[in-house]
C-alpha cells in the first residue's frame, strides 16, 4: 500500500482480518514499515505462509537508487501483533558478481545487459540483482523459496531457514544454474 503516511510516501504492508469472503473485519492496520537499510524505500510484496505455530512472511524490501535493488526479506509472527524482522532470505548478489558467476551462459549475458543499460545513467552503479514475488514452503520438511529471480521463477530447496541468510548459500545454487 502506498499512502501519505509519516513514512513519506513509502510502501508498507497493512493487515486485516476477513471475516468472510466478501466481509473484513475493522481497518487495515500497518504492520511491516520501511525502518531497516534493505528496505528504507519500502516494503512491498508480501506472501504469508503457515509452518507450525507461526506465519512467516516473505515481502519484497526496496531500495532506491543506482545501488539499490528489491531483495526478498523475511517476517514472523504468532499474532500479527507481534512481528519480527529475520532480515534478507534471498541473494544478496550484485550485477557486477553475478555476471562473474555467470560468465558465459544465459544468465550471464541477461546480467551483463543489465548492468550496461543501468550505467548509460550511472556509470559507476553496481545495483543488487532483483528478486521478487516470493514465497516461503516447505518441501519434505525442508523450507523452500519459490521466488522470481529474472529472467526466470525459481525453487530453492535449503535445509535450514537460516541457509536463506547466507550470501555464500546463495553463490553456490548460482553456480549450479545453467
Amino acid at each position: 500500500v502506498k499512502a501519505d503516511n509519516k513514512y513519506g510516501e513509502k510502501s508498507v504492508i497493512k493487515y486485516q482480518r476477513m471475516l468472510s469472503a466478501t466481509e473484513l473485519a475493522g481497518n487495515p492496520r500497518t504492520i511491516l514499515k520501511p525502518e531497516l537499510d534493505y528496505e528504507i524505500d519500502g516494503c512491498e510484496d508480501a506472501r504469508i505462509t503457515k509452518i507450525g505455530d507461526e506465519y512467516y512472511i516473505a515481502y519484497v524490501g526496496f531500495v532506491e537508487g543506482e545501488n539499490g535493488g528489491a531483495r526478498v526479506a523475511l517476517a514472523k509472527t504468532r499474532d500479527f501483533k507481534n512481528i519480527q524482522k529475520c532480515g534478507i532470505i534471498g541473494p544478496q548478489v550484485r550485477l557486477e558478481e553475478a555476471v562473474e558467476i555467470f560468465e558465459g551462459g544465459r544468465y550471464g549475458d541477461h546480467y551483463r545487459k543489465i548492468l550496461e543499460d543501468v550505467r548509460k545513467t550511472f556509470p559507476d552503479a553496481n545495483p543488487w540483482i532483483a528478486d521478487k514475488d516470493a514465497a516461503l514452503v516447505e518441501i519434505g520438511g525442508k523450507p523452500a523459496l519459490i521466488h522470481r529471480i529474472e529472467p526466470d521463477i525459481h525453487l530453492t530447496v535449503a535445509d535450514r531457514l537460516e541457509d536463506f541468510a547466507s550470501p555464500e548459500f546463495w553463490r553456490e545454487k548460482f553456480r549450479t544454474l545453467e
